[in-house]
This record gives C-alpha cells, structure tokens and sequence, in this order.
C-alpha cells in the first residue's frame, strides 16, 4: 500500500526473514523469490539477483 512504503517496512521484514533462513535453512537448500516487475533492485539488496529474462520457470 503506497502510505505504508518508504518507511522501512519491507528492509525489516526481509532482515528478519534473511536471518531466519541463515540460522534454519540448510546449506544446499535453494531460496528463490519472484518480484513484481521493476521492484529486483529492492532485492538485489539481500543477495537475490535478477533473472535475465521476464520468464517464468
């Protein structure tokens, strides 16, 4: 919801989800995350990457 946006929300909840899945996830577990279009550079932040075409699969 856009008044809830730029206020740190999203940073928190991702730390908070990128430190459970560092202290609970196996070492060769795979995590993938999709995002909606134009919103990969917020998760580029946490080690996510962008996938080189807009397919999905």
């Amino acid at each position: 919801m856009p008044e809830y946006q730029g206020q740190g929300i999203g940073t928190v909840l991702m730390e908070n989800i990128m430190s459970y899945l560092k202290e609970q996830v196996q070492d060769y577990s795979y995590i993938a995350l999709m995002s909606a279009k134009g919103k990969e550079a917020f998760y580029e932040k946490f080690g996510f990457f962008k996938r080189p075409t807009g397919e999905y699969g």
